[in-house]
């Protein structure tokens, strides 16, 4: 992934946070010829790039990449002075097979764009969001293919408001998705027709369209879809839902 790392006390600062306990052993090359081992014990990784600072002209970015056996990524920390790490982020150039299972974007704003996956870079994959991502500026046609375990897709790509378009077989390859609850909400700039994912529920037509998979608010905000009037109110403006 290119990475810019964030600024502070002299030095640049890379981090991303994961789990122990997962049966991890992988090695982070840091992009600056530092390469770092870590085993299944870390619940996260972290780097100094020494002589960048606050001058503009100091700052780079860095392709990071990570091998072995790596499971779970996120760059959000449960420590608030930590949270800038999600926008470092700046693309995602493989995926990789590392066994990935766990992966979070979630808020990284800078990410603008998203490798496809090898076919066996998701086998393993439970859960993966790009909540946030507003930057994010098209999603790969294949980014699902050999997903079988893949089965919630809540809040995937909400507010990612530079996206304007959606694969038309993006969830072809995901016949089990129990939620597609808030997957494109907020997604204001996406044009063409949204995919009609409601049609999967069972009955659906007798019930609202309310169901398994639960796709409440799935199209909210995104009006500017050819076929938004078609879609069923629950999947794109439920009005009992309370937003806070």
């Amino acid at each position: 992934m290119v990475y810019n790392p964030t600024v502070g006390s002299g030095a640049g600062w890379a981090r991303f946070e994961t789990s122990s306990g997962l049966g991890q052993s992988f090695t982070v090359d840091w992009g600056d010829g530092k390469t770092d081992y870590y085993s299944e014990t870390q619940t996260c990784a972290d780097h100094m790039y020494v002589g960048v600072n606050n001058n503009p002209s100091k700052k780079q970015s860095y392709e990071i990449k990570i091998s072995g056996t790596f499971k779970k990524i996120s760059f959000m920390s449960s420590f608030t002075s930590e949270s800038n790490y999600v926008s470092c982020v700046k693309e995602i150039k493989q995926w990789g097979t590392t066994g990935l299972e766990d992966v979070s974007f979630n808020g990284c704003y800078n990410l603008s764009k998203i490798a496809e996956p090898t076919e066996s870079s998701f086998k393993n994959l439970n859960y993966i969001n790009f909540n946030g991502c507003r930057n994010l500026e098209a999603i790969p046609e294949n980014l699902f293919l050999n997903c079988s375990k893949l089965t919630n897709f809540s809040q995937l790509f909400e507010n990612c408001v530079s996206l304007t378009s959606i694969p038309r077989d993006l969830f072809d390859d995901c016949d089990n998705v129990t939620s597609f609850y808030r997957t494109f909400s907020g997604c204001e700039n996406l044009t063409g027709e949204a995919l009609p994912l409601w049609e999967r529920v069972e009955n659906g037509q007798t019930n609202d369209y309310i169901g398994t998979p639960n796709g409440e608010n799935c199209y909210q905000g995104c009006t500017s879809l050819t076929n938004y009037n078609d879609i069923p109110t629950y999947w794109k403006e439920n009005p009992e839902e309370i937003i806070y």
